[in-house]
């Protein structure tokens, strides 16, 4: 029983150790494709790429919000691993463009 107890005990412990992130959205704030240190947490550079890559790690539909602007990929973006929406702005006649 005791051994079951400290099992049950270490389980909490990785569980807790382990950082887990909600589903939540996030905000591109660059239009160039590349990854950068901590994209999209803690308010760090946030590229499209990042965002994909960080919403891969959170549990639960995320976003993913594109800003007026036109993205231009140099290769293919990450596989996207969970449910994922990307919201891309349009405003009167201006679009929001993803090219390669």
């Amino acid at each position: 029983m005791l051994s079951a107890a400290i099992a049950a005990g270490a389980v909490i412990a990785v569980l807790i150790a382990s950082p887990v992130y909600a589903a939540q959205t996030f905000t591109v704030n660059t239009t160039l494709d590349a990854t950068h240190p901590g994209g999209c947490r803690d308010d760090a550079v946030c590229s499209l790429r990042d965002a994909i890559q960080a919403a891969n790690t959170t549990a639960g539909a995320d976003t993913v919000v594109l800003p007026l602007d036109t993205y231009r990929l140099a290769s293919a973006l990450p596989a996207i691993t969970d449910t994922l929406a990307i919201q891309g702005a349009r405003l009167d006649a201006r679009t929001t463009t993803i090219s390669r």
